[in-house]
């Protein structure tokens, strides 16, 4: 079972919007207080055993900074087939269905799979990644703007945030991420104003050099202009 790369939107003027921006960072997470808060109620609800779930949202990146900042807007709780102490498994199917659920329950169209969490009860403070963790995350969850959150704690009351290849998924530091309210979270969001889409280079010559403007005209197909219109992001 795999997931695509989630889309990114790329957008203006982030660390205006989002304090954590003013970061220098390239690699950002913002979670909203509902998906907290649904995470901790399942993973809690699952002791003895490991529970599991997924992450839906999106990912905006500033056009100037490359800054990246992985939004979490809903978490999805999994049904496991097995739980078990250092080990839980969910099909494809329950997966499915569990998407199936939060589009019917209001999550909007719009919103891709960022990531995954899972529980390590019983196991002290130290949130970590084991082998298997590895190897899920290498197999359906391997782009660089994805999650994994990892809840550990006596009381299952804390987690650590790991960000997604290349490589080893890495810890991100406490000061790359935060819980907002979903207010907040979802008003960031809707404000950040898209960045005008980069013109289109002109085809090389057969030579191999740049091509001149009135030679990439000439080399397009009659009916295509030389300058696609741009939408005003105002609309």
């Amino acid at each position: 079972m795999g997931y695509s790369e989630p889309p990114i939107r790329v957008v203006r003027g982030l660390a205006a919007l989002c304090r954590l921006a003013e970061h220098p960072a390239l690699r950002l997470a913002l979670i909203g207080e509902t998906p907290r808060a649904v995470m901790q109620a399942h993973v809690a609800g699952a002791l003895p055993g490991e529970g599991a779930g997924l992450l839906l949202g999106e990912v905006l990146q500033d056009a100037e900074t490359r800054q990246t900042l992985t939004v979490v807007r809903r978490a999805v709780p999994v049904d496991a087939a097995e739980a078990q102490l250092l080990r839980v498994t969910i099909s494809a199917e329950s997966v499915g269905q569990a998407l199936q659920q939060a589009q019917a329950d209001g999550a909007g169209g719009a919103w891709v799979t960022v990531g995954w969490f899972h529980s390590h009860p019983g196991l002290g403070r130290f949130a970590f990644l084991s082998p298997t963790d590895l190897e899920t995350i290498g197999r359906c969850l391997p782009f660089p703007h994805q999650l994994s959150l990892v809840w550990g704690g006596d009381e299952l009351d804390e987690f650590a945030v790991f960000a997604s290849g290349p490589g080893r998924p890495e810890p991100m530091p406490a000061s790359c991420w935060e819980v907002q309210n979903d207010e907040c979270v979802a008003g960031l969001v809707a404000a950040a104003p898209a960045a005008p889409a980069a013109p289109s280079a002109a085809p090389p010559n057969e030579d191999g050099r740049p091509a001149t403007a009135a030679e990439g005209a000439s080399a397009r197909p009659a009916g295509i202009p030389a300058t696609p219109p741009q939408n005003d992001p105002r609309e």
